[in-house]
């Protein structure tokens, strides 16, 4: 009787559904005068094999079967485990299921032969394929990151190294700051960024802080904190030199400061822009990064 009822159970057993990360198998289970079992306990061992004679991964299982004579069993969640389920590349081999019955549960189980695996445990892997992809896809945008003011200093009509203007400027943080070759001269835009986001040297805080230096910003007009002019003064303003306008743009970065010239912040950290400096004045310029 006990193997007619193995046999039986072995024939009909099918896929059903993915259950977490394990896979469940669901049964009918009948007598040998085609009976339901019902609300039997019976134990099987289920064996991933990598072919009809080289198992990969065992565990033991023992479920009750239903009212109807079902019995389901999630694979990758029995006990006893030899091996490690989640470490089954379903992508190399079509693996078979081995499985082994014991409705009596005296530790006496029949063999039922293997079955092949059919959608479940690929779709399995193209869950995973796809995770990865999807992680693959997430990219840290680099931040920009104040490294402090260049060692050279100008006039604000800005000549070194044979280059002029704010080509000029970025020739003077890279011979400032020679170990870094993402070294920039900031922009207003750039240093911004850069306090909101905290991400400055605080143990190098006298060469980032309370210093004008002269800042890099679209063709300002007007004086006081933030006079901009339109967009169409952008590439005027940072392709000619300040002082050829005669109305340079300088910069202040104030870290814990006691004020702000124009609003309030409860950090006290900001930076303060202000217009229509005289171009004679000697400033270095800001220096960045992106990390």
């Amino acid at each position: 009787m006990k193997q007619s009822i193995a046999i039986l159970f072995g024939l009909i057993i099918t896929i059903t559904t993915v259950a977490q990360q394990g896979i469940n198998y669901k049964a009918v289970v009948k007598d040998g005068n085609g009976e339901l079992v019902t609300g039997q306990n019976i134990d099987a061992k289920l064996s991933i094999m990598k072919n009809e004679t080289t198992s990969i991964y065992t565990e033991d299982h023992t479920a009750m079967t239903s009212q109807d004579g079902i019995v389901i069993f999630n694979i990758g969640e029995g006990t006893n485990p030899i091996g490690i389920y989640a470490d089954i590349d379903w992508s190399i081999d079509n693996y078979l299921l081995k499985v082994e019955i014991d409705i009596e549960q005296d530790g006496t189980f029949e063999y039922l032969g293997n079955t092949a695996f059919k959608a479940v445990p690929y779709a399995l892997h193209a869950a995973k394929a796809t995770s990865a992809f999807e992680a693959d896809k997430v990219v840290k945008l680099p931040e920009p990151y104040i490294l402090g003011k260049s060692s050279q200093v100008s006039n604000g009509t800005f000549s070194f190294n044979g280059k002029y203007g704010w080509q000029a400027a970025q020739e003077m943080c890279e011979a400032s700051f020679p170990g870094d070759p993402n070294v920039r001269a900031f922009t207003i835009e750039q240093i911004s960024q850069a306090i909101v986001l905290g991400n400055w040297d605080s143990s190098n805080l006298t060469n980032i802080e309370d210093f004008w230096f002269w800042a890099i910003t679209p063709y300002a007009v007007g004086s006081g904190f933030g006079s901009y002019q339109s967009e169409a003064q952008n590439l005027y303003g940072l392709n000619y030199d300040a002082g050829d306008v005669g109305n340079g743009t300088r910069g202040q970065i104030k870290i814990d400061g006691g004020s702000i010239g124009n609003g309030s912040n409860p950090l006290n950290t900001y930076l303060s822009v202000q217009t229509n400096i005289a171009p004679g004045l000697f400033y270095p310029c800001m220096c960045g990064t992106y990390n």
